[in-house]
Formats: C-alpha cells, structure tokens, sequence
C-alpha cells in the first residue's frame, strides 16, 4: 500500500454500464483519516 489515493481503474466504465442498464448507482468514499489533517489532505 502506497497511502495515496487511486481511482479503480474499471470505475467509470462500471458506472456507466450500470447506469446503462437500468441499476441505481452510487459511490462513497472510506476515510482512514484519523484527525482533522488528514482528513483535509484525503
């Protein structure tokens, strides 16, 4: 693990398909920010 932040590489292709097909999408995100500077820089 690297601590940087990265996009799954499938992610918008994964989206649109199920958004395509008919399926409620959403996303969120996990924080493993464990004070408030963190939290700014993620």
């Amino acid at each position: 693990m690297t601590g940087s932040l990265v996009e799954d590489p499938y992610f918008r292709a994964n989206m649109r398909g199920a958004a395509s097909s008919g399926l409620p999408v959403g996303v969120y995100f996990f924080t493993q920010a464990v004070n408030e500077v963190e939290a700014v820089e993620e």
